[in-house]
């Protein structure tokens, strides 16, 4: 970037993001007291942050994400005059330091400071962001219990904590009926999933996978989740039955449950899921036959239901899954020949049919599989 765009004297906003700009942020920025917005976002930047941009009245939006930017920055650099703020500086080699006795003197609406090296407990100052919609903290080294103030935060709808060490339970109080995506995975909580804790009418992804929830799935999931997309609870240790009430959640498109101890069968209707892309239900201890119904389920692109105790044929329905890329079935109990209807799926990827009870030849038209990598 330039020196000389700092004798832009008028400029309200900047934005060369998406690009290939390489070297430092100028501190000629500082001398455009107009700027507004600036977007220098997915660029190859580096050097540190002009404390200059900090010190602009009036800007009301600042993205930084994704580039080479590195060294201390303090958020209480921050003067800012504007109404409300938006800043985004994830994803650089930066490290954040918070002031814990800092009140920002404007409201902020967005913060996404994923990877950027922030220790501690949840940054207190958050407690007063009242205008704040999208905060995303993700991947870095915050630890301590989900505070029970995100309770009175009004207009929050995007919550990303995941790849942190957050402990304890899921914060029971915590209001999330305007909520429209919740990311809490690989982080160490703990306790039951109880029903308080997920209900919501608008929530469309729910991610509380890789902790340590123990206990069962609510029965009632089915009924308060009904417009999500996307519910992980992968790798924890949860037992019991799939509810049966999952089969409303005919909006959903991922559904991940593996890496549990769930018992039981797969849900008789879950065909009713006619949205679903990816399903896995991946080493649990399910028994049963692999429903015919599954064969309705023709957008499927992922199909994982390895590591339990299915028997029976693979059905012969699954075939209209043309869309399969991933198949994997291996690690259960059955019988029968290699079909040689899985020669047509011709998007096929991944197949994986071991360790189970198969008999007779592998048919040569698996050779069709052009794009088979397993």
């Amino acid at each position: 970037m330039p020196f000389s765009v700092g004798h832009l004297s008028s400029l309200i906003y900047l934005d060369l993001s998406h690009n290939k700009i390489d070297g430092q942020i100028p501190s000629s920025l500082g001398n455009i007291s107009s700027l507004r917005g600036i977007y220098l976002d997915d660029n190859q930047l580096n050097g540190t942050i002009p404390t200059c941009l900090a010190l602009l009245p009036h800007v009301d939006m600042v993205n930084l994400h994704s580039n080479n930017l590195q060294g201390n920055f303090s958020l209480d650099s921050f003067i800012s005059t504007s109404n409300y703020l938006q800043l985004d500086l994830s994803y650089n080699k930066l490290t954040i330091q918070v002031d814990p006795n800092w009140i920002p003197p404007f409201s902020l609406q967005t913060l996404t400071l994923s990877s950027c090296n922030i220790e501690g407990i949840l940054p207190s100052f958050l407690s007063t962001q009242y205008q704040l919609f999208h905060l995303d903290l993700s991947q870095n080294s915050l630890w301590g219990n989900i505070p029970s103030w995100l309770h009175d935060l009004p207009s929050l709808e995007y919550l990303n904590l995941s790849y942190n060490n957050f402990q304890g339970r899921f914060p029971f109080t915590l209001n999330i009926s305007s909520f429209i995506i919740i990311d809490l995975h690989k982080n160490q909580l703990d306790g039951c999933l109880s029903v308080p804790s997920i209900a919501s009418p608008h929530l469309k992804v729910f991610d509380l996978s890789e902790n340590e929830f123990t206990g069962v799935i609510p029965v009632q999931i089915g009924r308060l989740l009904r417009d999500i997309d996307f519910l992980s609870f992968s790798k924890n240790d949860l037992s019991g039955g799939i509810p049966s009430s999952i089969v409303l959640l005919q909006n959903l498109q991922v559904l991940d449950l593996s890496k549990n101890r769930l018992s039981g069968k797969i849900p008789l209707r879950l065909s009713n899921c006619s949205y679903l892309t990816r399903l896995n239900l991946g080493k649990n201890n399910l028994i049963g036959q692999i429903l015919a119904q599954i064969g309705m389920l023709r957008y499927l692109v992922t199909l994982q239901l390895n590591g339990n105790m299915l028997k029976g044929n693979l059905p012969s329905s699954l075939q209209n899954c043309s869309n399969l890329q991933i198949l994997d079935v291996g690690d259960n109990l059955l019988v029968g020949n290699i079909v040689l209807w899985l020669s047509k799926f011709s998007e096929l990827m991944i197949l994986i049919l071991r360790s189970n009870k198969l008999q007779g030849h592998i048919p040569n038209r698996l050779s069709n599989l052009s794009k088979l990598h397993c």
